[in-house]
């Protein structure tokens, strides 16, 4: 419902704008899911492996025992045509570019102009994850430390909408990284908190 109002409201009909001016390219969807489906594999690939090192074998993580095959698929569909999409088109898609284009007046240097709109675009990204860390019962200490990384996570993603020019490759890498979804069983420095860790260093 979020994802439409924004799209479908204040985006298409008050900014006037089209799904394309934001990113949201239907012929560049089937580049995106191949990524994304070659990122996972890629993942799961180093997962296999440091599994085999560690126990000898390779086998299957059991969390797809424990929280169950629905739950699993239900987190990544969460993520695909949810909360990955939306803040991908929110903020990658709509403002960093928006802000811009609305700075060509006031910052004459394109660099300068590209530097502003990044650091703006991705500290609202970040800052508007402030709710949900309060509500997790997070210390400010703990948020502060938070914000920071996705400020960091936020200038990475934008960077790689800006060199791929496909919104539906940065929302694969987004969905990989907030649900890792990991196959085998993998080595303990990999496990939990080290599948996000091990995506964010393959993007």
């Amino acid at each position: 419902l979020l994802l439409a109002l924004l799209v479908g409201i204040v985006i298409l009909r008050r900014g006037r704008l089209r799904l394309y001016d934001i990113g949201v390219i239907g012929h560049h969807l089937p580049a995106g899911i191949l990524f994304t489906l070659s990122f996972w594999g890629a993942a799961q690939a180093v997962h296999a492996i440091s599994g085999l090192i560690h126990y000898g074998e390779i086998r299957l993580s059991p969390v797809w025992e424990s929280l169950g095959l629905n739950f699993m698929i239900g987190q990544i569909l969460a993520q695909l045509i949810g909360n990955a999409l939306f803040e991908e088109i929110a903020y990658r898609g709509f403002l960093f570019p928006q802000l811009y284009l609305k700075a060509e007046e006031q910052i004459r240097h394109p660099w300068r102009r590209l530097l502003t709109a990044l650091v703006l675009s991705q500290a609202a990204f970040a800052l508007a994850h402030i709710p949900n860390r309060i509500y997790r019962g997070m210390t400010p200490e703990m948020i502060a430390l938070d914000l920071g990384l996705l400020f960091v996570w936020g200038v990475c993603y934008t960077i790689m909408y800006w060199r791929t020019d496909n919104l539906f490759v940065v929302v694969g890498a987004h969905t990989m990284g907030n649900a890792p979804t990991t196959l085998f069983a993998t080595a303990p420095f990999l496990a939990g908190d080290g599948e996000t860790v091990l995506i964010y260093l393959m993007i």
